[in-house]
């Protein structure tokens, strides 16, 4: 019995199992078909072989070459890094330079195919596209595979990869080693320039001031103008008491008083002697008129030598009020020649003060460059020490080695999806069929495909109609 109508979404599972059993043979067959083809599809593709090496990345924290301080655990970008330079141009670039993949008589025939460059491409692509590099999260390890049609092949492509890798690693460090050697190089060559540049202006400056040291000469020329500012202290001393002296004596005159019996005048000792002499021709006088009389020749000498000791007194007087108007203009010249003096000899003092400021700044200046540029000396030394010692930062934990196995197809992978999409295949085909050409199967079938009432079953209960 056939039926059209019934709507495909409304089949119960009764109606499937069924519509299944019913089509188990074309579901048998499908599947044995479908993996019959998988397994001939399998065989007839080549083996494929697998070689690997494992790669130990160590990080380099506080490199002095590359200049990296920071940890390199905390940040995953470096070691995707080195993954993507393991599949770079330049890695490939180099495995086929050393396995002369270019003089492959594969090679010569894709030039004549396709040109030289796209030839070169499509080398450069399927030497990456059989490259395969894993990583664990949070592993220092690199497993580097390479898939290739023979197990040798295999396993040489796997070593070449790795050890492309680890000398383009060893040429980007000794190119930066280079490179920062080449700038400490220029920076303490300009340095060093600088350095003797100073000092030459330093020679220079020497030879022309006479200063050997920034405090040559420094405290005897400031001691001597300290002593020149004390002897000029002493002379306006003098020359104020000198003054003084003049002016009383001065004054004194103007009074009335003989310069003789002036303290200042009388104090001389030609003065002293003067009326000494003086008082005794008065004394001798007196008690010669006494006795003889104003006449008498004796009187008469005593008095001429009074006049004569007089006349001497006063010129001596004189001339020792004089002196004291020329003590006052000698310490005024003297005065006059100590401010010279001291002029000179400030300005002496200040030009070597400034001659030693000059020195100073020289000095301080070298002795500046001198520090950076033992600074930079011993950075480039601990530089050269570092390019020289330092070892690389990757390990080959595991070299490749011939496969035992081949690595593809895989068999049983390929025939289990085979079985997978042969059921899926069978029932698919099967279920199409009894929907498109419905038969009375099962109960279910009349109860939906049919108007009418179900008045009873013959047979074993739930069987096939």
């Amino acid at each position: 019995m056939n039926s059209s109508s019934t709507d495909s979404s409304l089949l119960s599972l009764s109606q499937l199992a069924a519509m299944v059993a019913a089509r188990r043979t074309l579901i048998i067959t499908t599947v044995v078909v479908m993996v019959g083809v998988t397994a001939a599809i399998t065989a007839s593709l080549p083996r494929q072989w697998t070689a690997s090496s494992d790669i130990y990345v160590d990080y380099r924290e506080n490199d002095p070459i590359n200049g990296r301080n920071f940890s390199a655990m905390l940040d995953d970008s470096y070691m995707q890094t080195q993954i993507d330079m393991i599949k770079s141009q330049v890695v490939a670039q180099q495995v086929v330079d050393t396995l002369n993949l270019t003089q492959s008589a594969q090679y010569q025939e894709a030039v004549q195919k396709l040109g030289e460059a796209r030839a070169h491409d499509d080398l450069i692509d399927n030497l990456n596209k059989n490259t395969t590099v894993i990583n664990k999260r949070g592993s220092r390890v690199l497993e580097v595979a390479y898939t290739a049609g023979t197990p040798e092949m295999a396993r040489d492509f796997s070593a070449a990869v790795v050890n492309a890798f680890i000398g383009m690693t060893q040429q980007i460090a000794s190119r930066a080693a280079r490179s920062r050697t080449e700038q400490y190089s220029a920076q303490l060559e300009q340095l060093r320039k600088e350095a003797d540049a100073i000092q030459e202006n330093i020679t220079r400056y020497q030879r022309e001031t006479g200063l050997l040291k920034a405090t040559d000469n420094d405290d005897i020329d400031t001691r001597r103008l300290n002593q020149l500012s004390l002897q000029l202290a002493d002379v306006r001393a003098q020359q104020q008491a000198a003054q003084a002296r003049s002016a009383a004596t001065r004054q004194l005159v103007q009074r009335g008083i003989r310069p003789e019996e002036i303290p200042e005048v009388g104090q001389f000792g030609p003065i002293q002697e003067l009326r000494g002499k003086l008082n005794d021709v008065e004394r001798r006088l007196t008690e010669a008129q006494a006795t003889l009389g104003d006449r008498h020749p004796t009187v008469v000498g005593l008095v001429s030598e009074r006049q004569e000791l007089r006349a001497r007194l006063d010129r001596s007087s004189r001339a020792a009020m004089d002196s004291q108007g020329g003590d006052t203009a000698r310490l005024s010249m003297q005065e006059a020649a100590l401010n010279r003096d001291i002029d000179a000899q400030r300005d002496r003092v200040l030009k070597q003060m400034q001659g030693r400021d000059r020195l100073v700044s020289y000095e301080r200046q070298l002795a500046s460059v001198q520090q950076i540029y033992n600074a930079a000396l011993q950075k480039y030394d601990g530089l050269l020490m570092a390019s020289s010692i330092t070892l690389p930062n990757l390990a080959v934990l595991r070299a490749a080695e011939l496969p035992s196995a081949p690595s593809g197809p895989k068999v049983r992978r390929n025939l289990v999806s085979g079985l997978l999409v042969g059921v899926a295949a069978g029932l698919f085909i099967a279920l199409m069929l009894e929907l498109f050409n419905r038969r009375v199967r099962t109960r279910d079938d009349l109860l939906k495909g049919l108007p009418l009432p179900l008045i009873g079953t013959i047979g074993r209960r739930g069987a096939a109609a």
